[in-house]
């Protein structure tokens, strides 16, 4: 029997997301982040008051395609989990076009898995025989945050 995995599609500019949604801390409306640095990479916008901490925001489209990310009126904030050094990145958040739709899926319902060359993805794959769907790298996602975000907040 495969194990079912509860997770989210998300709808990008480009191509949707998927992630398991124990990832996931927080959906929210969007909030405006406070610029850090003009000096930053342009995915880097800024940091964002969440309960009682700061958190970095990132346009994550941008920082996978280096297009700009465009706000629309129905974004949303989605905010993850930091995994991979919780202690130094505990969350981060990115907008997000709307609100995502909640998926059980299991091993079968991914088909077709192409590695990614390009910076932030880990995989490209089949959902449900549909459409293709990026899997995120967040190893690489977190470290970028990591090395351009100041950690004095």
């Amino acid at each position: 029997m495969s194990q079912i995995v509860r997770s989210l599609l998300i709808s990008t500019q480009d191509q949707p997301l998927l992630l398991p949604i124990s990832v996931v801390a927080e959906i929210t409306h969007y909030l405006k982040p406070r610029k850090t640095t003009d000096h930053g990479p342009n995915w880097l916008l800024g940091t964002l008051d969440w309960r009682h901490q700061q958190l970095p925001m990132i346009a994550l489209e941008t920082l996978i395609t280096g297009k700009e990310y465009i706000l629309s009126s129905k974004s949303h904030l989605l905010i993850l989990y930091g995994l991979e050094a919780s202690h130094s990145l505990p969350f981060y958040g990115f907008p997000i076009l709307e609100v995502p739709r909640v998926l059980n899926l299991n091993e079968k319902d991914l088909t077709q898995p192409i590695i990614e060359n390009q910076s932030g993805l880990a995989f490209k794959v089949n959902l449900l025989g549909k459409e293709t769907v990026w899997l995120p790298d967040l190893t690489y996602i977190e470290n970028a945050i990591r090395k351009h975000y100041p950690t004095n907040h």
